[in-house]
């Protein structure tokens, strides 16, 4: 109920924000605590999952990454992490095997990975789960089948649907996870202490988890890849909770690839004469990489902010926050068709992020930092865009660089194709200042692409209007979050191999103001002097919570398996495949 209360428009539980709602039921959880949630059972496994849930969504990363450790290690002791365990039968009292009983134990374990590697990458920590310390096999469509709820059979447009299409996708889903994970453990050791010297690739791993990504896309099958048929196509005929598992694994995919050759863009600026020629080719390489993963990530973007609304994974959020952060860069302003693009993108990635911010802390200070973004990014461009418009005769044109002058001067941007399509010049709307941008605003700019403006959120950001709404306690010390990139931004070298390999920028800052690498973000990038201010608000709100453990975003219960069911016998055929359907 702490995590589910925050959806409810029931009088009685309805806040304002609704992130409120679910912090008596926190509260109870918390005076619940004792050493026996420490004793390795599937439901106290499942407490801690949801209490790391709950308070990664406060923006209390390190208590979020301490309470999955401790749910890691129970389901390590309990064996889920074993086939060997997960085939184990489950008989009922009656004799009779539970089937649904075996697949939730095996969802089960599959959550707690998940949350395992969303607490560990945002915040730069080490994960609980190493691909070599499990051999559980990803769930099957029969298993799905077994777990499906009722109320989930229906496509968006609320028309009954028998058989999902995208039903058989999450091992797709949980796969691009791991590859996620891999991506971020190896990146996480980048320690470059000579910034003099340029290297490239960033680690000796880089190759073979590009590799390892590329595979993922590459064998995807090619009724998943994402394109605009295949989105129509399920926006018509699969269910919210399937349509909102692939178009986050196509995200987590782009993200991974952005996290892996990012830097290249800290080194965009030099010539084939200034760097050996292999490593030349190579950095060019990877921003072609960055370019072509940002067209696709910004219709993905898209796609989740129009369809699905709010019930979208917190953690897409984050994922939307890196991107813009390179969209800061000037590889992606270096021309006034290229600056209007990576402006629409800062939109479309401000909208998706400020959809979730009445529902979770951490996302309203993503919110606040992108919109930030988007402002700076129109000071630090737009002047010399101008510039750009008055020399355009001039076939010599100096590329567009971060500029440090303080101009506000509005920006066109094309609304008339999407960040993978070519531009139109004709149709122009005005880049809004993120300063005038409402704190209510759900769709900023049209920011065409293959998705028709008629298809609304599935889930419309409820007003604050509402009467009868339970407001914040008025004990607690919340103050409304400023934005983490403070007045002095404009000292901000966007463009720097320090800025976007700093894991303090990407997940320290955002999660835990208090860790050291907030502060030395504080200190020495100047993102603001009033360090109190930026505080995270965990420290104004309970530190515990209890509901429902799922990898599924507000759907299926899992506290089922009561302990007499805990009897196990050995049959011929374990394979789930043969289960009834």
């Amino acid at each position: 109920m702490a995590i589910a209360a925050r959806f409810s428009n029931h009088p009685s539980i309805k806040s304002d924000p609704p992130y409120w709602a679910g912090e008596r039921f926190a509260t109870k959880a918390t005076s619940m605590i004792n050493a026996s949630l420490l004793e390795p059972t599937i439901p106290n496994l499942q407490f801690w999952g949801i209490m790391s849930c709950l308070e990664y969504g406060r923006a209390s990363g390190t208590t979020a990454w301490i309470y999955n450790g401790i749910a890691v290690r129970i389901c390590q002791e309990l064996g889920l992490n074993k086939e060997s365990t997960l085939k184990t039968l489950i008989v009922s009292p009656d004799g009779t095997i539970d089937y649904i009983a075996m697949a939730l134990r095996r969802r089960i374990f599959w959550s707690c990975l998940c949350i395992d590697k969303f607490a560990s990458t945002s915040i730069n920590r080490p994960q609980g789960f190493e691909r070599e310390d499990y051999d559980a096999e990803y769930p099957n469509i029969a298993e799905s089948r077994l777990l499906r709820d009722p109320l989930q059979g229906y496509t968006i447009d609320r028309l009954v649907i028998s058989n999902d299409p995208l039903m058989d996708f999450i091992p797709y889903y949980l796969h691009v996870l791991e590859c996620f994970g891999t991506i971020c453990k190896y990146m996480s050791r980048t320690n470059k202490t000579d910034l003099t010297i340029i290297t490239w690739p960033p680690i000796p791993e880089f190759e073979k988890v590009n590799s390892m990504m590329q595979a993922w896309h590459d064998t995807l099958p090619q009724r998943y890849q994402f394109n605009a048929i295949h989105l129509q196509t399920y926006r018509e005929t699969a269910s919210q909770n399937y349509l909102n598992f692939w178009l986050c694994s196509h995200a987590m995919y782009c993200t991974g690839m952005l996290a892996l050759h990012r830097g290249s863009l800290a080194y965009s600026d030099l010539t084939a004469i200034e760097l050996a020629p292999d490593v030349y080719e190579k950095i060019q390489l990877s921003i072609q990489a960055c370019k072509d993963n940002v067209n696709i990530a910004m219709d993905v973007f898209k796609a989740l902010r129009d369809i699905c609304g709010y019930n979208v994974l917190p953690y897409m959020c984050y994922c939307a926050y890196i991107f813009s952060t390179v969209l800061m860069t000037s590889v992606f302003s270096s021309d006034p068709q290229s600056y209007r693009k990576s402006s629409a993108g800062l939109v479309i990635l401000f909208d998706t992020i400020q959809a979730l911010r009445p529902y979770w802390p951490m996302v309203e200070r993503l919110s606040l930092t992108t919109r930030d973004m988007l402002s700076t990014h129109s000071r630090l461009y737009d002047a010399q865009q101008q510039e750009y418009r008055y020399n355009n005769n001039n076939p010599n044109n100096i590329p567009l660089q971060q500029n440090n002058n303080n101009t506000s001067n509005n920006s066109d941007i094309d609304s008339s194709t999407s960040i993978s399509s070519s531009t139109d010049n004709n149709n122009k709307k005005n880049t809004p200042n993120a300063s005038s941008i409402p704190s209510t605003t759900t769709s900023s700019l049209d920011f065409p692409s293959f998705i028709t403006n008629s298809d609304n959120p599935i889930l419309p950001i409820p007003t604050s209007s509402a009467t009868n709404v339970i407001q914040p306690p008025s004990q607690t010390n919340y103050q409304p979050q400023q934005s983490l990139l403070g007045g002095n931004n404009n000292d901000i070298d966007f463009n720097s191999y320090e800025f976007l390999y700093d894991s303090a920028l990407f997940g320290q800052i955002i999660f835990d103001t208090t860790t050291d690498g907030a502060k030395y973000m504080m200190n020495n990038m100047n993102y603001g002097t009033n360090v109190n201010s930026n505080q995270s608000i965990a420290a104004s709100l309970p530190t515990t919570t209890s509901s429902t453990m799922s990898m599924y975003p507000a759907t299926e219960a899992v506290n089922y398996l009561p302990q007499q069911q805990q009897q196990v016998k050995t049959v011929s055929d374990p394979n789930p495949a043969s289960w009834p359907v």
